[in-house]
């Protein structure tokens, strides 16, 4: 009887190691995905937030060479627009409700243009740093279809992505959570393209009708 309760606990607790293997694999990849793609110089990335109240919330940024366009959408209206050239070491600030921008000289070297990433896969990276606290958050791994799509479901304790078989890239993220007692939940669409952004992409947009801040 003893053996047998060995042999079954050494099952056990080799189903849990492969598995935490085969977990561990799959993140990676999504993360050093994600790495890679951050340092391509031609770059088109996109990240719709829906909220609970159904305001669809669009980060969309474009880069190519040393040039990099962030605007912000809300329901499909523009609203913002962060327009860098790091060559020239300009920036501006547009306000697309107001219209009106300012103008200033570019400090920082070029940053990283994708926000909003699922956290669940960034918590586990944290400053570089794995994490194995918030590894062991990850209930399961298992391969799904997404929209015709062959992908991994990676599921947490409170939030689950979606991401390509193919190059590891997230195409949904959702997260549940709560704000004054109430529970709320908020779902990420991703899109990832490389080598496809032009010069009419990054062009800066035209300011002649817009009110210069820098005046005032």
């Amino acid at each position: 009887m003893k053996k047998i309760v060995i042999s079954v606990i050494s099952v056990i607790g080799i189903l849990f190691l492969v598995t935490r293997i085969y977990h561990f694999i799959v993140i990676n990849q999504v993360y050093n995905a994600m790495m890679r793609f951050n340092e391509e110089s031609n770059k088109y990335y996109s990240v719709t937030i829906n909220d609970s109240d159904k305001n669809a919330i669009s980060e969309i940024a474009f880069v190519k060479d040393n040039i990099t366009k962030c605007c912000e959408q809300k329901n499909g209206t523009d609203l913002y627009c962060e327009w860098k050239n790091f060559d020239h070491k300009e920036k501006y600030e547009i306000d697309f409700k107001t219209k009106s921008f300012k103008k200033s000289t570019l400090a920082e070297n070029q940053q990283s243009v994708l926000r909003n990433l699922p956290r669940l896969i960034l918590n586990i990276y944290k400053d570089e740093k794995f994490s194995f606290y918030e590894f062991l958050k990850i209930k399961y791994v298992i391969p799904v279809k997404y929209q015709n799509q062959k992908c991994y479901k990676i599921v947490g304790n409170n939030d689950t992505c979606i991401v390509d078989r193919d190059n590891f890239l997230p195409i949904f993220y959702s997260v549940k959570f709560m704000k004054s007692e109430q529970s709320l939940e908020m779902e990420n669409t991703y899109e990832f393209k490389i080598g496809e952004v032009t010069d009419e992409d990054v062009a800066l947009p035209d300011l002649t009708e817009y009110i210069n801040e820098n005046e005032k």
